[in-house]
């Protein structure tokens, strides 16, 4: 049950910055932004409201069947909303601009540690890229060698410097110019493995932006495996700022 509490956080995983210069990274960053709509676009956009289903399908070795929702709401550059819901479990993760939390069915509500709170603040983007790529340009990555991700060649980008995502790394397709996956060091101590595997894919296009719409994270040997699908997504549309408040 722990780690359903830090579902909507690890689906989500966030980026921070180094300034390791790499000749190609700036090439492989503009294809990326160009390949989900390019940056001109992605700043016209001010909201992005997503839904749909999740499903975990392993926990702890054991195959399970838990299907529940997952909502998500941003305003670019400022708020995240996301709240996932199963059965006997349901969190919401918001990040309001000034402080972050998260409440939980059991637990109620509590501050974001630091890590949860940079994550968060990455979040509020459309894709994680784009915040360092615009404060500081290219510098502000570092490539690593490119490696295969769920048999597609991919570069590997791999930002540091904030505490909690030094290690995390990201999958760019060389065909697609697409982030189609993400590897990040598992901080949760109820499973083995030190790594989480992000999976995307199902990228579409919604009025000029191209998003993903599935999500698989994974955790081990089976340790975890919860699938994220979302059904419907509205951009630019008015949000009720009610989901922003803090209880």
């Amino acid at each position: 049950m722990k780690i359903l509490r830090k579902l909507t956080i690890v689906a989500f995983f966030a980026i921070g910055m180094s300034y390791n210069i790499s000749a190609d990274v700036e090439d492989i960053l503009k294809g990326h932004f160009e390949a989900i709509g390019g940056l001109e676009r992605l700043s016209q956009i001010r909201t992005v409201k997503r839904s749909g289903d999740t499903h975990v399908t392993h926990f702890g070795g054991q195959a399970m069947n838990m299907p529940g929702t997952v909502e998500a709401a941003i305003v670019i550059g400022k708020k995240s909303y996301t709240k996932i819901h199963y059965e006997w479990y349901s969190e919401t993760a918001v990040w309001n601009g000034t402080e972050g939390w998260k409440s939980t069915l059991y637990d109620g509500t509590a501050e974001f540690s630091a890590m949860e709170l940079e994550i968060a603040k990455q979040r509020v983007y459309i894709t994680p890229f784009q915040l360092s790529y615009e404060q500081h340009g290219s510098k502000a990555f570092k490539q690593r060698e490119d490696e295969t991700f769920q048999d597609k060649e991919c570069f590997v980008i791999q930002i540091i410097g904030v505490e909690g995502v030094e290690d995390t790394f990201y999958y760019i397709d060389k065909t697609s110019n697409l982030l189609v996956g993400i590897k990040a060091p598992n901080t949760d101590p109820t499973f083995n493995s030190n790594t989480v595997m992000i999976q995307l894919g199902d990228y579409t296009e919604y009025n000029g932006v191209v998003l993903p719409n599935s999500r698989q994270v994974s955790i081990g040997e089976n340790e975890l495996n919860a699938n994220y699908t979302y059904t419907k997504t509205e951009i630019d549309v008015t949000l009720d700022e009610a989901i922003f408040e803090k209880p």
